[in-house]
């Protein structure tokens, strides 16, 4: 059962207050040490139809990390990378067209793409077809297994199971850690779309109290505790906003131990859930909605 906002919000009473020092206008210069994360955009599947006009569009989900790799990719971020970046590596959560493009990466110059094992050869011939169609060189495709951490130029990159279901049976979904050691620290990101909770899997390798995740971007599709036109949102494969933190990352257990000041970002808005303007207004402390374009340093801590 969904919980009432006022039990929603003293489940996270204990994360300090929205606003974080390290939110910078796309494309500014970062000055500070930390992971810097620019999202491409924070849209699910189903803004595809509505006009780039409208004041509530969304792109779908994709994050730029420190401007050197790239979390999903598709033709709809081909406009919100900063001007002369061309990250040459993209790493994959699942094969779902609102993550997964690859005729964008190929267009883009992608040379390496990380995505999970269970459908390599898939991705393989989609590649093929994508060099045919657009010209171009074929990036090398890496196969990722859960819970095998790689390295990714000086970044740790942990593959984590997602709880999605994408179709083919052969596939699992992914979520990803990224660990980043800077002068001051450790950033531990958990970059989370697509997934009904959080896996028993992720806090025994992810999130362990020996080294608990600093900061959190998590999706959002499906929120039951706000409504949109008098109607219940919900989405089968997607978490709710509640689990985030009532069920599964509550702060100060051990397992997520954000700087102070520093909130969790949610991504992948359904269309029918909430504008940027008033949804803002009405997140318990602790939450903050992505927008496309949001730049955040994310602190070592």
């Amino acid at each position: 059962m969904a919980l009432g906002r006022r039990s929603f919000v003293k489940g996270v009473g204990a994360v300090a207050a929205v606003g974080l020092a390290g939110d910078a206008k796309a494309g500014a210069p970062g000055g500070e040490e930390g992971l810097r994360v620019r999202f491409l955009g924070s849209g699910s599947a189903c803004w595809e139809k509505e006009p780039r006009t409208s004041k509530i569009f969304r792109r779908y989900s994709s994050v730029l990390v420190d401007g050197a790799f790239l979390i999903d990719y598709t033709w709809m971020a081909e406009d919100m990378l900063p001007e002369g970046c061309r990250p040459d590596t993209v790493i994959y959560t699942h094969s779902h067209g609102d993550h997964y493009d690859p005729r964008a990466a190929v267009k883009l110059g992608v040379r390496h793409v990380y995505l999970q094992r269970g459908w390599l050869a898939d991705a393989k011939r989609d590649f093929e077809k994508a060099v045919v169609k657009v010209g171009g060189v074929m990036p090398e495709i890496h196969p990722l297994d859960v819970c095998v951490p790689f390295n990714l130029g000086g970044y740790e990159i942990l593959p984590l199971p997602g709880n999605h279901w994408t179709g083919k049976p052969h596939e699992q979904a992914l979520i990803y850690k990224v660990t980043k050691r800077c002068r001051d620290g450790v950033v531990r990101l958990l970059y989370a779309t697509d997934t009904s909770g959080l896996m028993s899997t992720v806090f025994f390798h992810g999130c362990r109290k020996d080294a608990p995740l600093t900061a959190v971007i998590m999706e959002s599709t499906g929120n039951p505790v706000q409504k949109f036109g008098g109607m219940n949102i919900s989405h089968s494969t997607a978490s709710t906003v509640n689990d985030i933190f009532t069920t599964y990352l509550k702060p100060g257990k051990g397992h997520y131990m954000p700087p102070p000041g520093q909130p969790v970002y949610l991504t992948h808005i359904g269309y029918y859930e909430w504008g940027q303007r008033t949804f803002d207004g009405q997140l318990p402390p602790g939450l903050k909605l992505a927008h496309d374009g949001l730049e955040v340093l994310f602190k070592p801590a």
